[in-house]
């Protein structure tokens, strides 16, 4: 997978206005699975959690989102590795007015 992208402006900013990143979608079915998550305070301040889902996300917008432990709360430029698998991560900037980007990678181990 190629890295993807998003920034958050603020815990009422875009993309959405809920200070979320649209759902980012993982391979649950790559063995092993390898996730590289990065969140990165571009301008301003905020406070920010990572955020993942069980869901299936072709049936609709996921309904539960849990909290990744490594990156709740983060108020500095932080990363963390997810190892069991996850449907999709997500941005969550809870508070502020600063620009945080996600960056989401998931490896590959085969040939």
């Amino acid at each position: 997978m190629r890295p993807v992208y998003y920034s958050v402006i603020g815990s009422t900013g875009g993309p959405a206005t809920d200070g979320n990143s649209p759902p980012i979608p993982l391979d649950i079915n790559q063995g092993p699975f390898t996730v590289s998550i990065a969140t990165i305070l571009v301008t301003g301040a905020a406070t920010w959690t990572v955020q993942y889902t069980y869901d299936n996300l072709s049936l609709g917008a996921p309904s539960v989102w849990f909290t990744l432990g490594s990156i709740s709360g983060a108020t500095a430029t932080t990363d963390a590795l997810l190892h069991a698998p996850v449907t999709a991560v997500r941005l969550h900037v809870t508070a502020g007015t600063g620009t945080v980007q996600i960056v989401v990678i998931q490896g590959w181990a085969g040939t």
